[in-house]
């Protein structure tokens, strides 16, 4: 029985694929991704259609079939049209699905082989709740039985091990900036990447990745040369490695120039300023203490969105990876929590590279 008018537009806004033509007819235009499977669904509808007694028109067109339906003995449009409307999209359905979102993917990394006794055993929980793992290299902080006791524990726990080479200021934790030529921070830093790469393999892995620390990483962030430095010693040692880098940094850019892997680093438990940067360990608000501020600063700069800088203005940095630092006593908790959050909002954990 032919529809009216009004049922016949109800029957189009439940399926806005379809469009009408001529009045007598419903109209659909569908795409593949090759030749063969036009061809293929063209067969199926073909017997969906006899099977039902009706002849819809279908034209081919390389990777495009064209639908037109319409029972022109009832002179018109029925029901029976869009009830093979439909079966006819669902088996488009089975020849090309539906493409799903891509996966969103953030590496959950932390700082460890820097601490002894409660607190080193504190650094080793941390790694279930990791992706990646920095570990000090004797000059900073470490020491040769502790790194193998750290290289160990994370490669058990399933998490990319990568150098965390410092300046050699153990009194200073790395943290204050020594007037250094850039060939001797090229030498420290091979020195300390040859160190863990030998432990690492003599416990049957391989060393992933080099963040720099401390006041290292701070002045490549805005120093060329010594970002040059830097990128020099990885591409001697072994230009396959990841590079750790503050993002937007100096040493992003040198490491993009040179062809090297980057990961764009982001601070969860950090304050920043309004350009983008980290705010001085100086001021008393360069660290947050504040679990649902840091598990909302990590879902932010995993989304790429913005959030609030020191001074409150809205900061956007786009980030590969998120840091945790491991020397609090909160650390293992805030860890949990970040990746639990992450996890939620659909973001796989998980080192660059896929590990």
């Amino acid at each position: 029985m032919r529809l009216d008018e009004a049922a016949i537009e109800a029957e189009l806004r439940r399926r806005p694929e379809w469009v009408r033509e001529d009045e007598k007819w419903i109209v659909r235009r569908y795409r593949f991704p090759s030749f063969p499977a036009a061809m293929a669904f063209a067969q199926a509808v073909g017997e969906i259609a006899e099977a039902a007694g009706h002849h819809p028109l279908i034209a081919v067109d390389y990777r495009a079939v064209t639908l037109r339906l319409s029972s022109w003995q009832a002179g018109g449009l029925t029901a029976l049209d869009f009830d093979l409307a439909d079966r006819f999209d669902a088996a488009y359905r089975r020849f090309v699905p539906e493409e799903r979102p891509a996966e969103r993917a953030i590496d959950l990394n932390a700082d460890v082989g820097e601490a002894a006794g409660e607190a080193a055993a504190l650094e080793l929980e941390l790694l279930s709740h990791l992706s990646s793992v920095n570990v000090a290299c004797g000059f900073h902080a470490g020491d040769p039985d502790g790194m193998v006791r750290t290289v160990r524990a994370a490669l058990a726990a399933g998490v990319a091990v990568g150098a965390h080479p410092g300046l050699p200021d153990r009194f200073g934790f790395g943290r204050r900036w020594m007037d250094l030529a850039p060939a001797e921070i090229e030498a420290i830093v091979l020195y300390q990447l040859g160190a863990l790469a030998a432990l690492v393999r003599a416990e049957g892995g391989r060393l992933a990745h080099v963040k720099p620390h401390g006041a290292l990483y701070n002045r490549a962030a805005d120093d060329p040369a010594v970002a040059a430095a830097i990128v020099r010693s990885v591409l001697k040692f072994d230009a396959g490695l990841f590079l750790y880098a503050l993002a937007g940094s100096a040493l992003e850019r040198a490491a993009r120039e040179a062809g090297l892997r980057v990961v764009r680093e982001g601070f969860a438990d950090r304050a920043y300023t309004a350009d983008g940067r980290l705010l001085s360990r100086r001021d008393p608000r360069a660290v947050h203490r504040d679990p649902i501020r840091i598990r909302a600063q990590a879902l932010h700069l995993a989304a790429g969105e913005a959030f609030p800088s020191a001074d409150g203005t809205p900061v956007r940095v786009a980030v590969d990876s998120i840091c945790l630092h491991g020397d609090t006593p909160e650390a293992v908790a805030h860890a949990r929590a970040v990746r639990a959050a992450l996890e939620a909002a659909g973001f796989a954990v998980r080192p660059p590279g896929g590990g």
